[in-house]
């Protein structure tokens, strides 16, 4: 499912082509059902919930300070990616049927947006589209910017597989549901955009593009030589930051190509400096990496698809490794903190191996990987571990705020731990099979999404004070 360099030269010359109704930029809709009449946003939130890049900031640690209601509801296709929750509205990207997620068939198959009221659970509006989301919706004013494509990344030789899986950015008037603008891609991405000062940056399968948020329109694009980019970008400093590779399909054996980390100037499109990684199997090209004062964190598994990851502290400026983490030999060496029940996973992954997005909080990376199934939590500056917990097979980042963390994992088993010392505070088996969909963090309550569909609140007093 890869591109050769020929191919990739001559194809993934990313072309943008803007779909307007007529001059006066009149809305046009997706196919699939008419949005519901709803309530205003609320525009009081002011800032509370907004998101410029993936989980709302360099931390990755997306947190909402607003109270929101009960909420219940199924949207009964794949939930993957991040919740957005702005003005009062839950924004919610859906990637499909789950049973064809389950078990890899990503065949053709459409994506949608809802809108879910945050005080009411009910959904305001909901658009279908030709093609699948599992990127977190960027708020931008009244706007949404989302990024659709196929989780099959299907090389452009093989585009008459599936002819009508159109790779596009939308721009979505967040009120209503109606489509402002839609910018084609020559190059599948799947991932969540990073925005400012009116442009927003988004590598692709082979490449990357800057375009105007107000229309669509790109200012530059460039390729990478590499086919394989799910890592969402962090931008910092007017510098962007994000992993590629060339992972050979799913398989144990060593992977053969290139992963690269590259840095690019966000202005420019120029490249700052590129780290390449010869001992990375996957993941680099998943992980959305993090910063903490001057310093970089991604990792990768090593060697191939189905092996122990490591975690990497680069230098911002140059791409100089500081230190690094060989997290099964770490295993061995120290202890590692198992919760009192263990819900074990076993089995086959469900998705391809990969390492989580690097959380950051008080001068601490925290990730986790769904191979060796160890939440790690290293210091930042010099990669010291500080202790590690044993979560299962796990895609999704931990979020935390308050000293608490939350995470779940891939059978749906919820952890809420002391971000500090690692102590288990609270699980919860939850019955929803969960992946890469994150948790969401309110003022009074978590929100979590499942394969299934599903979107549930728990309060938040329930988890952190179990004895009530």
């Amino acid at each position: 499912m890869h591109w050769n360099k020929l191919v990739l030269i001559a194809v993934v010359v990313m072309v943008v082509l803007l779909v307007a109704a007529t001059a006066s930029h009149a809305l046009t809709r997706t196919t699939g059902t008419a949005p519901q009449t709803g309530q205003i946003l609320n525009y009081s939130w002011g800032s509370a919930g907004l998101v410029h890049q993936y989980d709302g900031g360099i931390n990755h640690t997306y947190y909402v300070d607003k109270n929101i209601g009960n909420i219940n509801v199924s949207l009964n296709d794949t939930i993957m990616g991040p919740v957005t929750v702005y003005r009062g509205v839950l924004f919610v990207t859906t990637a499909g049927p789950y049973h064809d997620q389950l078990i890899a068939d990503y065949k053709a198959t459409p994506g949608s947006l809802a809108a879910i009221d945050a005080y009411t659970g009910n959904v305001v509006w909901r658009d279908y589209f030709p093609n699948q989301f599992i990127g977190q919706p960027v708020t931008i004013d009244n706007m949404l910017i989302v990024s659709m494509s196929n989780n099959e990344e299907i090389p452009p030789p093989n585009f008459t597989k599936f002819n009508n899986m159109v790779d596009a950015v939308y721009a979505i008037n967040m009120s209503n549901g109606a489509i402002l603008w839609k910018s084609n891609l020559s190059a599948p991405s799947m991932l969540t955009p990073a925005y400012a000062g009116g442009r927003f940056f988004l590598p692709s399968m082979g490449g990357y593009l800057m375009a105007n948020v107000s229309t669509g329109n790109v200012i530059y694009s460039n390729f990478t030589d590499l086919p394989d980019t799910m890592s969402s970008p962090l931008l910092v400093n007017g510098t962007v930051y994000f992993g590629a590779g060339t992972t050979n399909e799913f398989t144990s054996d060593n992977i053969t190509g290139d992963f690269i980390f590259y840095s690019i100037n966000f202005t420019s499109g120029t490249i700052k400096w590129t780290h390449k990684f010869p001992e990375a199997g996957s993941g680099l090209n998943d992980v959305s990496p993090g910063y903490y004062k001057g310093i970089i964190i991604t990792g990768y598994l090593n060697h191939s698809m189905y092996d122990y990851p490591t975690l990497i502290g680069m230098n911002a400026s140059d791409g100089k490794v500081i230190w690094k983490v060989d997290e099964e030999y770490e295993t061995t060496k120290l202890p590692v903190i198992t919760p009192s029940t263990y819900y074990a996973v076993g089995g086959e992954p469900l998705t391809e191996p990969t390492m989580t997005a690097i959380t950051m909080y008080n001068g601490t990376a925290y990730a986790d990987s769904n191979f060796l199934g160890v939440l790690f939590a290293v210091n930042a500056t010099d990669g010291a571990i500080r202790w590690m917990f044993n979560t299962g097979q796990c895609e999704s980042n931990p979020n935390i705020h308050d000293g608490y963390l939350y995470i779940m994992n891939d059978v749906g088993i919820l952890y809420v731990l002391n971000a500090g010392d690692g102590a288990l505070v609270n699980e919860l088996n939850t019955g929803m099979h969960h992946l890469s969909n994150e948790i969401t963090i309110a003022k009074n309550k978590i929100i979590l999404t499942s394969l299934n569909g599903s979107v549930v609140t728990i309060p938040i007093s329930r988890l952190t004070n179990p004895s009530q």
